[in-house]
């Protein structure tokens, strides 16, 4: 039971949100499945702030809204809130590279935990399972702990024990962040149950995805500046991914001779603009930038 619910936190975190929206789209240049998956979780995560926030403001002047828009409202809170974990767990499958190991009947059997949460939602409007009104006051049902923290163990172990298992995939710092974002955001969960009026947790959750955003989603990390290819770091961990797929791949290098003749000649500034062209040309040949790397010393990989 509560009787007045906090709405400051769920403010910023809106606030927040739309920032890493921001930085998002102004800093993206190649789309992949992975950076479409982190805003995936970015909307689901401010879709769950945004009928929170409304919500707790119908709970907190209970009397001027009808319980069944407040039973909407919270409804489809927790849908998304429950959406996230999923989302994250295939986001670190993506990134330690075991998303190609799994075809669509696996994906659809790690579902399982997020589908009960839905189907349990869909019997609270009739048996009050996870949550219910009574005089216009926000009651948790018997359900509620398992809906909001339980299906989220599932997913937060399986990720756990991913990220432990192929950390070569990625580097100290992102995995250090990683770790963080999936048990802050179990605790900031657990947190919320027990202090069910505070609010913290979407705010909480949206610092530690501003730190994802700039330690896994940063391209400038990724990409040669010469060429907008990714760059000889991004090609060995990528490497590493495919190799803890076990699936069979296959490397394919261009090597541009005499290229220091060239710079001799026509300067630097035209020998760049020729590797854009190259960049643009391979792209034509395999119609997915995203597999073409510049690793440097004018050697090409694909």
């Amino acid at each position: 039971m509560c009787l007045f619910f906090n709405v400051h936190y769920d403010v910023c975190a809106f606030v927040l949100y739309c920032l890493i929206v921001y930085f998002f789209f102004s800093k993206k240049e190649l789309s992949t499945f992975q950076n479409r998956l982190f805003l995936g979780m970015l909307v689901s995560c401010i879709i769950s702030t945004v009928f929170d926030l409304c919500s707790c403001i119908m709970l907190n002047d209970r009397f001027s809204f009808p319980d069944s828009m407040i039973y909407v409202m919270n409804s489809i809170y927790l849908l998304f809130h429950n959406v996230m974990p999923y989302l994250l767990f295939l986001y670190i499958l993506t990134v330690t590279g075991r998303i190609k190991v799994y075809g669509k009947v696996s994906l659809a059997l790690f579902s399982i935990p997020l589908a009960v949460d839905i189907v349990s939602l869909f019997f609270n409007l009739h048996y009050r399972v996870v949550f219910f009104l009574k005089d216009g006051i926000f009651y948790s049902g018997k359900f509620y702990f398992f809906y909001l923290v339980g299906s989220m163990l599932i997913y937060v172990i399986a990720c756990m024990y991913l990220i432990i298992k192929y950390n070569n995939s990625i580097s100290e710092s992102q995995y250090g962040i990683i770790v963080l974002f999936i048990l802050g955001g179990f605790a900031s969960a657990v947190f919320e149950y027990f202090y069910l009026g505070m609010n913290m947790e979407m705010f909480f959750r949206s610092i530690l995805s501003l730190g994802l955003l700039f330690a896994i989603e940063n391209e400038s990390d990724l990409l040669n500046d010469n060429s907008n290819l990714y760059n000889r770091d991004t090609f060995m961990r990528h490497t590493v991914q495919m190799l803890n797929s076990k699936k069979p791949y296959t490397v394919v290098l261009i090597k541009l001779g005499n290229i220091r003749s060239v710079i001799s000649v026509l300067g630097q500034d035209v020998v760049n603009g020729l590797l854009k062209d190259v960049a643009d040309y391979l792209e034509l040949l395999v119609f997915d930038r995203r597999s073409i790397y510049d690793c440097s010393h004018y050697n090409f990989y694909s």
